[in-house]
């Protein structure tokens, strides 16, 4: 393989377990496109409004990898190995602007996360992404049918990701700016949104 400065490239990594997850991501520790090529993104990634983006995923390569393509990319990440350390994260730290969740994991899997996150008033509205390895679960009539979600099918591209999560960031935001303005229109404050 070789490389040249100032442009990305492809790694497929490919995970020894039996459930065929793999992922290709674009040059895990530090992504650079040049600048004909390089993403314009609507949703601010400055460090004065950084989108954070929480991820459960059990398989500590892939946790890792996306963490670096995400930071690497000007995304605030935190990671959780599993469904309920995600739970303690959502408990504990400021919310997020987006959710990552693995469908498959030990002890608390994505969906049954994504049930609990919907549950709660407080966390209900986040946009969430499941990322999949098996086929059978995006089907109609699945398990993930109507809850909500947006499905990323493993393997996938890193710039498919950042479209998801731009394109969910982006409505959530311009869901809830607007939702400030009506309140405080309806409550006859007045701001320069107004």
């Amino acid at each position: 393989m070789s490389s040249e400065i100032g442009f990305a490239y492809t790694t497929r990594l490919r995970l020894g377990d039996s459930s065929g997850a793999d992922l290709a991501l674009s040059k895990l520790a530090s992504i650079r496109f040049p600048h004909s090529t390089k993403r314009s993104f609507e949703v601010s990634t400055t460090t004065a409004d950084p989108v954070t983006v929480f991820i459960a995923e059990d398989n500590p390569i892939l946790l890792q990898g996306l963490e670096r393509a995400l930071t690497a990319n000007g995304y605030a990440v935190d990671t959780a190995a599993d469904g309920p350390a995600m739970m303690e994260l959502l408990d504990a730290a400021p919310l997020p602007d987006i959710l990552l969740l693995d469908v498959m994991m030990p002890g608390m899997s994505g969906v049954e996360v994504l049930d609990s996150v919907r549950a709660d008033p407080r966390t209900a509205g986040l946009p969430v992404v499941l990322i999949t390895a098996a086929a059978d679960e995006v089907v109609p009539g699945s398990s993930l049918e109507g809850r909500g979600a947006d499905v990323l099918m493993k393997p996938f591209r890193l710039n498919e990701l950042l479209s998801r999560i731009e394109n969910h960031v982006g409505r959530h935001r311009g869901a809830a700016g607007e939702a400030s303005r009506s309140s405080g229109a309806a409550a006859g404050t007045i701001s320069g949104d107004n």
